[in-house]
């Protein structure tokens, strides 16, 4: 009585054509089995096992070209993309504490196909561009922690404390040097998110500190990083006079 299993089977299909700057016809079909094992037991305890296979959806804009003339950057488009695809394995356990609290873990692994990012593209005069692709075969693998409680066992009445935390790593082959790299785009290596709030009648006060590892997108001819240089963070005061009335004070960016 504690164990349920779902399992569905759905069926994609997609006519795609492009026309302009480049002509394409294609027709894409995929099948997208996925089987789910949930458990729940008395003491509170919620655990999850799935496997599912996914298609990731396409940005049309991905399909025309564009030039951004003050950066002297030209982005080639590929009206042969194709949707990346991947098995997902997920498994999930939470328990809740403190009355309305909450502790969760999730752990997770992906198997791409035809991963998108970027590739070079050349056309029949042999210029060469950046250009949305597909590479080969992609892993990922993370691990989520959540824990959300209320502090009112330390004597804090109408205060909440909430971290979330990430690590991953991705893995791909990169077209033009040949090694393994992270994926494009925002994937950093971990994060985390620290957020306070504390209710006092009609005050409250709270604030949020994050921070994360860089993240990257590989071009074929440069690197474009994206980094934090310390944590972040923002802190706010709020009145609310009535029902439907209130003041907030915030402060941004709040260590620089």
């Amino acid at each position: 009585s504690a164990l349920r299993l779902d399992a569905g089977l759905n069926y994609e299909y997609s006519d795609l054509n492009v026309t302009g700057d480049a002509d394409a016809h294609r027709k894409l079909k995929f099948l997208k089995p996925s089987v789910t094992l949930d458990w729940k037991n008395k003491s509170g305890f919620h655990g999850q096992l799935s496997v599912r296979r996914t298609v990731a959806q396409l940005n049309f804009y991905d399909f025309i070209s564009a030039a951004e003339l003050s950066a002297d950057r030209v982005n080639g488009g590929n009206a042969n993309l194709q949707p990346q695809r991947a098995w997902e394995f997920r498994a999930t356990v939470e328990k809740p504490v403190l009355n309305d609290g909450l502790v969760k873990l999730d752990l997770g692994y992906d198997h791409i196909s035809m991963l998108q990012d970027r590739i070079l593209i050349c056309d029949e005069l042999l210029q060469c561009f950046d250009a949305p692709g597909n590479l080969g075969t992609g892993k990922r693998a993370f691990a989520n922690l959540t824990v959300d409680a209320p502090l009112t066992f330390i004597g804090l009445k109408g205060a909440r404390l909430k971290f979330t935390g990430n690590v991953q790593r991705t893995r791909v082959e990169d077209p033009i040097s040949g090694e393994m790299r992270n994926f494009s785009d925002y994937f950093p290596e971990w994060e985390w998110t620290v957020d306070y709030r504390h209710d006092i009648g009609a005050f409250s006060y709270g604030f949020t500190v994050q921070d994360r590892a860089r993240f990257t997108f590989f071009r074929t001819d440069e690197f474009d990083s994206n980094w934090n240089g310390a944590p972040y963070g923002t802190a706010f005061v709020e009145y609310r006079p009535g029902p439907r009335t209130a003041v907030t004070f915030d402060v941004d960016n709040l260590f620089s």
